[in-house]
């Protein structure tokens, strides 16, 4: 994913392209890592949120 992420700032050379990109990515990940029982949340995904 990182690469494909990489080619997309290389090709449009647009930083607001790349961060659209980028959220994209997290916003498909799941909130919790255990979505059954949600005590495990995915904090990779939360610590992008503020930005």
């Amino acid at each position: 994913m990182l690469s494909k992420i990489l080619n997309t700032v290389n090709k449009l050379g647009n930083y607001k392209k790349y961060h659209i990109t980028l959220a994209s990515y997290f916003q498909s990940k799941p909130l919790y890592l255990d979505e059954t029982t949600q005590k495990n949340p995915n904090t990779r995904k939360l610590v992008e949120q503020p930005w």
